[in-house]
């Protein structure tokens, strides 16, 4: 294995692991910017391994990061309709 494979295997793991434990959203968010990032570097280099988790993390990164803006939201417009 190679520096930059082994640098994306701890990447993805930990991306695959925050996304999973969600931690208040802000998991998610960390899951999305690994996934994103990890993308970068197959997409840079096609050698690498690890395609199925940098969409995993994509994916499920993304549904929490929107399930918490949805809940911020949710909150904002609450407190605004309220006196």
């Amino acid at each position: 294995m190679t520096a930059e494979q082994i640098r994306l295997d701890r990447m993805l793991t930990r991306g695959v692991v925050y996304s999973i434990i969600w931690l208040a959203g802000l998991g998610s968010c960390y899951a999305l910017y690994q996934g994103i990032m990890a993308r970068r570097m197959l997409r840079a280099n096609p050698a690498l391994e690890g395609q199925g988790r940098a969409w995993w993390c994509i994916i499920a990164g993304g549904i929490g990061a929107l399930t918490l803006f949805a809940i911020l939201a949710i909150g904002i417009f609450n407190a605004a309709i309220r006196p």
